[in-house]
């Protein structure tokens, strides 16, 4: 969707008259769009008739031809249809559309309605909804899917084959996919489909066939290469904890596919565990050594790093209140002589933030309605931690 977004505000910006000039094999017209609004006149958009061009281009049969010379015939309130089909067959295009969006109390309504020359059928109306202007123009994505099935006889996808999944279960792989048996066939989206596949983190390689039947269908082939199977976990490096404190943590176990989503969101936590024992600069990564085949050794190499403390706690803007008024409400400590009694020196991501909102929440109490604390920055060198929270 955000893709999407961004392309439809980048058309926007592009003149109706360069619409995609794609070499496909029919010629479909969009005029522009009548844009209605309570209590002022009409006006027309080349902007959304050329998303829409866009949308309906991208599997590159089409050639979009722009109706923006033939104004005329949609300015009345109730739009000609057999008008607009001669000018279709005049400038040989099979289909056409043309629409209007209204402006609603809450967002915004948009009408398409689209019709194939040849065939001479009543039109078919796509409608969709947006709170916003954008939100619109990110569902001309679906409604141009839907032109395409029903008004240009675009194919849909009949079976989907999966080959080369040993331990994946086929049904987990096609929970992945937005394409479905009979749901209309997109070219376009096979690339996302297969970056959609790829980030489950389970394969080496994917590969997606499109083969046409004589049904009228699109059957997919999807061919992958599973990554292999951990054997065994080992950890090298690790001091401060132990190695079955490590493997504990893991969610990637022996036995399992290795996944490196998996194994990344594993090195976050193991940080995380560091970070609770004072060390907060670890570095951790990982190397797949493969055995076999179909087998792997799975090794994580951490390098913990200097045990850090605490020694410097910094309110940056403070004014009217002390550091010694604010440093009483801190949970988080500058170490002091009996840090290991009192472990002062030693703090955590989440005591920042849960200290950002006492100061908050004090200065609040005290009367300073506009105060501002921002997000402490946090400065490490070798063993000294030094915090400051910027205060407004």
């Amino acid at each position: 969707m955000k893709r999407l977004l961004i392309s439809a505000i980048a058309l926007i910006l592009i003149p109706v008259a360069i619409l995609a000039q794609q070499t496909g094999s029919r010629k479909f017209m969009i005029f522009p769009i009548k844009v209605v609004s309570e209590g002022t006149a009409p006006t027309f958009s080349n902007e959304v008739a050329a998303v829409l061009g866009s949308e309906l281009s991208k599997e590159g049969d089409l050639d979009i031809i722009s109706g923006r010379a033939f104004l005329s015939a949609i300015e009345n309130a109730r739009v000609d249809p057999e008008r607009l089909l001669r000018i279709a067959e005049r400038t040989g295009s099979s289909a056409f559309a043309w629409g209007t969006i209204s402006k609603l109390t809450d967002g915004y309504s948009l009408e398409i309605s689209a019709m194939r020359a040849a065939a001479r059928s009543r039109p078919k109306l796509f409608t969709a909804t947006g709170k916003t202007m954008e939100e619109l123009l990110q569902k001309l994505q679906q409604l141009a899917v839907e032109i395409g099935s029903s008004v240009l006889d675009r194919p849909k996808i009949g079976a989907i084959k999966i080959e080369g999944n040993n331990r994946i279960q086929k049904d987990a792989i096609l929970n992945r996919l937005d394409m479905k048996s009979g749901t209309p066939f997109r070219r376009s989206a096979i690339g996302d489909e297969i970056r959609e596949i790829y980030g489950m983190g389970y394969f080496d390689d994917v590969q997606i066939t499109a083969e046409e039947t004589g049904t009228g269908e699109v059957d997919l082939k999807i061919v992958l290469k599973e990554r292999p199977s951990i054997k065994n976990i080992e950890v090298q490096g690790n001091k401060v904890l132990t190695k079955d404190e490590v493997l504990d943590a893991l969610t990637t176990k022996s036995f399992s596919v290795a996944s490196v989503e998996k194994i990344r969101n594993d090195i976050e936590k193991l940080k995380q565990m560091y970070e609770k024992k004072g060390h907060y600069q670890p570095k951790i990564d990982y190397e797949i050594k493969e055995l076999s085949r179909n087998e792997a050794s799975l090794i994580f190499k951490i390098d913990e790093g200097p045990k850090s403390y605490l020694t410097e706690l910094v309110f940056d803007g403070r004014n009217k209140i002390s550091d010694k008024e604010l440093q009483k409400i801190m949970t988080i400590k500058e170490k002091s002589w009996f840090w290991f009694l009192d472990e002062s020196g030693v703090f955590s991501k989440e005591k920042l933030e849960e200290n950002r909102m006492r100061l908050l929440a004090y200065y609040l109490d005290n009367g300073f309605v506009n105060v501002q604390v921002g997000v402490p920055d946090v400065d490490i060198q070798g063993n000294k931690v030094k915090v400051t929270y910027p205060i407004r």
